[in-house]
């Protein structure tokens, strides 16, 4: 096999991917709020699609206000109808996120006809294909996927690294964190935004559902070997970085082998999330099982 730009390109942009992730991904699941991300994600897509009708553009900046807005939306619209009927937060994020969804799609199918965007990859994504478009800086051409990419990569470690204690205290003692002085209202929504603005820079590369896989598959793995905060986002983004490789492996090895046109890279990084999971499952049930308890010790 021939390693080209285009694959170094596409591995970077899988690898950072998994990075910007981790963060939110890891709140998320830590603060048993998982089904947020699969929300956001979908709800996001109106605003999208609005922004990409209005100015027949992929501009990233448009794409970030549009989804932000409607991220803002549907909190507001979600605590609005808590307090109103009373209704369980998760059976309204249900209900909210497929009334987005459908809206968007509706949107993207009728006003998007026209032009440069196929339904297909509104839900799984085109990472393949990310490196095809590049913007030159000094003279280098990258990939505006790989920047936006780096570029949260970085403000999300940044982030944890100044505010670890309020990141810990707002997943872990939110009450605790208000007596404190800690704006945990505040850090909610700023994490809502942040997750928006994360599913746009992961839109073009895993879609509005492969996207869930990356945010959550990882940090449920890392939650099972973990105990410490730092420990956990940093074995988050191990599981999340080895998925993405893995799938960039089995796209480029499978076609080949399964006599297959081709395959996708994100539906691979989630295949091999999952399998991941699933053997890691494994093994921490074997070795709770052979943990000893008082009544087998030795006297």
């Amino acid at each position: 096999m021939i390693f080209t730009s285009i694959d170094a390109w596409i591995l970077g942009i899988s690898i950072f991917a998994a990075i910007a992730a981790a963060l939110p991904g890891g709140i998320l699941v830590l603060r048993k709020n998982a089904l947020m991300s699969d929300a956001i994600s979908h709800a996001i897509l109106p605003g999208l699609a609005i922004a990409f009708i209005i100015t027949n553009s992929r501009n990233s900046i448009i794409m970030f206000i549009g989804a932000v807005i409607v991220a803002v939306l549907l909190v507001l619209l979600l605590e609005y109808l808590q307090k109103t009927l009373r209704t369980e937060a998760n059976a309204l994020l249900g209900i909210l996120f497929s009334i987005f969804f459908s809206i968007g799609l509706l949107l993207m199918v009728q006003g998007a006809d026209n032009v440069d965007l196929d339904p297909s990859c509104v839900l799984f994504g085109a990472l393949e294909l990310t490196p095809l478009i590049s913007i030159s800086i000094f003279g280098l051409s990258i990939p505006p996927a790989f920047i936006q990419l780096f570029v949260l990569s970085i403000i999300h470690l940044v982030v944890f690294v100044f505010f670890k204690k309020e990141i810990s205290l707002f997943i872990f003692d939110p009450l605790y964190a208000r007596m404190q002085g800690i704006p945990v209202r505040t850090i909610r929504y700023l994490l809502i935004i942040d997750i928006a603005i994360t599913n746009v820079a992961l839109f073009e590369i895993a879609g509005s559902i492969i996207t869930i896989a990356l945010f959550v598959i990882p940090a449920a793995t890392a939650q099972l070997f973990s105990k410490n905060i730092t420990v956990f986002f940093l074995v988050t983004t191990a599981f999340g970085v080895t998925a993405m490789i893995s799938g960039f492996l089995i796209s480029i090895a499978l076609p080949a082998l399964a006599s297959l046109p081709n395959t996708s890279i994100a539906g691979g990084a989630a295949t091999t999330g999952f399998i991941i999971l699933l053997f890691s499952m494994m093994i921490k049930s074997k070795t709770n099982f052979r943990k000893p308890t008082k009544s087998n010790l030795p006297a």
